[in-house]
Order: C-alpha cells, then sequence, then structure tokens
C-alpha cells in the first residue's frame, strides 16, 4: 500500500488528537487507581491456618500471570472470539486466535468489562492446580458449587477476588476461608488503551493507513508497533503486535478491510 504525501499531515493531526484523548484517560485512570492497595481487603484467618491461605493465594497469583500472558496475545480474550483470526505465532509451533478489531469498518474492539470477564473465565479455568493440600498435616475439604471470580482490571495492576470454601478439620473444629485476593502488577490495561487508540484511528482514515504516522504515536507513548500484511482475494488484513522491552506482555490484534 503508498502512502499519499497529501494524507499524512491529516494523519498527523488525528494522531495528535487521539493522543491527547488517550493521554487524559490515562490521567484520570491513574487518579482513580490509587485507592488500589484498599480494594483488597485481607480476611481475618487464624493464624495457624495463614500458610494455607498463602499458598492458595500465591498459586492464584502464578496462574493470574500467565492467564494475562495469553490474554494479551490473543487480543483480551482467552477464549476464542467471535471473529477469530487464527494466527501462527513466528517462532514458535503454536497458533493463536486473534481478535479482529475493525472487521469491514465495523468496530469490534472488545470492551473493557469483557476482557475483565476473559481474565476471570482464564483464572478459574486453571484453578484446580491450586487445589492439591497434600503438604499439610491438615484434613482439608473444598467446595466449589459456590465458585465465582470478580476480576478488576486498573492502570497498574489485575485484581482478583477468588471465592470458594475450603474447611479445615482441626483437632476439635471445622475451620472454613471462603475468599482469596491477589494482586498482579501488569500493564495490559494500558496496552488495551493502545490498541484501541489505533483502532479508533484507523477507524477514522477508512482504507489509507499510515504505517509511519501509526508507528510514531504508539513509540510517543513509550511502546513498540510491529505489523504484518496479509493479503486475501478480496481483502486484506493487518495484524498488529504491541510490545513493551520492559514487559513480558505481547498484545496482538488484527484489522480486516476490502
Amino acid at each position: 500500500m503508498r502512502n499519499k504525501k497529501s494524507q499524512v499531515t491529516v494523519f498527523i493531526i488525528v494522531g495528535i488528537i487521539v493522543l491527547l484523548i488517550f493521554a487524559l484517560a490515562m490521567y484520570i485512570s491513574k487518579s482513580n487507581d490509587k485507592s488500589v492497595d484498599n480494594e483488597i481487603q485481607t480476611m481475618k484467618t487464624p493464624l495457624e491456618f495463614q500458610p494455607i491461605k498463602n499458598y492458595v493465594e500465591q498459586c492464584i497469583e502464578s496462574r493470574t500471570q500467565d492467564v494475562i500472558r495469553v490474554v494479551a496475545l490473543q487480543g483480551g480474550y482467552y477464549g476464542i472470539s467471535n471473529y477469530p483470526l487464527e494466527y501462527v505465532v513466528p517462532g514458535l509451533d503454536v497458533s493463536i486466535y486473534l481478535p479482529y478489531y475493525l472487521y469491514d469498518f465495523e468496530n469490534t474492539v472488545i470492551d473493557k468489562s469483557r476482557l475483565e470477564q476473559e481474565l476471570s473465565y482464564g483464572i478459574e479455568s486453571s484453578l484446580e492446580s491450586c487445589m492439591n493440600f497434600s503438604m499439610f498435616h491438615y484434613d482439608i475439604s473444598v467446595d466449589t458449587k459456590a465458585l465465582d471470580v470478580q476480576t478488576s482490571l486498573t492502570t497498574n495492576n489485575v485484581i482478583a477476588k477468588v471465592f470458594f470454601t475450603l474447611n479445615i478439620q482441626s483437632e476439635d473444629a471445622i475451620n472454613t476461608i471462603d475468599q482469596f485476593d491477589v494482586q498482579v502488577q501488569t500493564d495490559l490495561l494500558n496496552v488495551y488503551n493502545v490498541a484501541k487508540l489505533i483502532t479508533d484511528e484507523q477507524y477514522i482514515n477508512g482504507n489509507e493507513i499510515c504505517i509511519t504516522c501509526l508507528s510514531d504515536i504508539v513509540n510517543s507513548i513509550g511502546y513498540n508497533l510491529d505489523m504484518v500484511e496479509v493479503e486475501g482475494d478480496s481483502y486484506y488484513v493487518i495484524i498488529y503486535t504491541i510490545s513493551d522491552s520492559n514487559s513480558d506482555i505481547v498484545y496482538n490484534f488484527a484489522h480486516r478491510f476490502n
């Protein structure tokens, strides 16, 4: 695709406007994020059983880190989106499913609440590995009938509240732990907002694509942008990859054009 010099100025002006909106949104989000530490409340657990609670929370934290990486690789989804594109990760013999954020000029960007649901789904799907208590000398039973995972995505964190019941048999009583709280530091929300910014600008400009303009905008925010073009018979697809050398988050998504 050829860039038209007469359109570069328009791209730059639109890019500056979108960038200012993005910066304002990030400022507001960071202001709201100051109370993150207050969102996690440590439930009162008898000191004797605190190692059991710590074990579960550390395991959930590790699983949450894995889920974040998968969700980022698949453009906000732990499962498969409504508009999937099968994509083989370069250098790896593995396929992932990317969402189209633009599909024939329909904006199909995942919203933040759905992104949080995908995180919750991923965490819930991986909890079984956190329920092995053979290393403890107590009789411990697990009740998952009321299993629930509530996830919040903030500027610098993923906060997960996981609810299921552990019944711990001690000498003369049954003790219960039914809430586990985890906070994982990540810039997933920031990268997601960059992906939205790219999509919003491309939506405004239609089929005209200024690769240099998009790269400059993303670089000015502090991220790297790679693009791969795939041509079909009557359409073409651009696959975007957002990354940061200081983070292990790699965020992929795609745009399809007629």
